[in-house]
């Protein structure tokens, strides 16, 4: 895939993505109903499935021809497009509010994450605060925010890095045992 590809690739992830920001925006702080899909730590509204289908949408409607695996409804075509059009061999990753537990609880650190990948590789993706109305788009060109390329400082000590973690699902628990997650005392 060219640099050119790859940037239309992340411009229809940001306009999917965007394309929700005023639904989200004015569902949040309305505290709406949340039910668990697998467990406790994984949380679902109607607002999730309602953004998820708008962005779906977007999608279709841009790329046919491509296929979405969306966080809420599984993974489908999108749109119905020729052989050769413009989404073959596009997969489209979906997470319509990616942080639901905080957008639930009225929290202001939720995004729409959409990435698009071709033979496996991702090749575009777009992370959008649609609080604060922050795009950072990702391409084989770079990584931008609002048009300006990111680049890491980095950090030189471990003292000046920043780490941010979760905790353990009982599902991860079980999978890997508490030791993998609560550590050996070894700290």
């Amino acid at each position: 895939m060219d640099v050119n590809a790859s940037r239309e690739l992340a411009e229809i992830a940001a306009l999917a993505a965007r394309s929700v920001g005023g639904l989200l925006r004015e569902a949040f702080r309305s505290r709406p109903q949340v039910r668990t899909k697998r467990d406790f730590h994984d949380p679902v509204t109607e607002h999730d499935r309602a953004a998820e289908e708008v962005i779906r949408e977007v999608i279709a409607r841009e790329c046919p021809g491509s296929v979405i695996v969306g966080e809420e409804g599984g993974t489908s075509p999108a749109g119905a497009g020729a052989p050769g059009g413009a989404g073959d061999g596009v997969r489209w990753f979906v997470d319509p509010i990616d942080g639901t537990a905080n957008f639930a609880a009225g929290v202001p650190f939720f995004c729409v994450s959409v990435a698009a990948a071709v033979d496996g590789e991702v090749v575009a993706g777009v992370v959008y605060d649609p609080v604060r109305e922050e795009v950072f788009t990702a391409s084989l060109a770079g990584t931008f925010l609002a048009g300006r390329r990111l680049a890491s400082a980095g950090a030189v000590r471990d003292r000046e890095a920043m780490l941010l973690t979760s905790y353990p699902s009982p599902r991860d628990l079980e999978a890997e045992g508490p030791r993998r997650w609560i550590g050996s005392g070894g700290w």
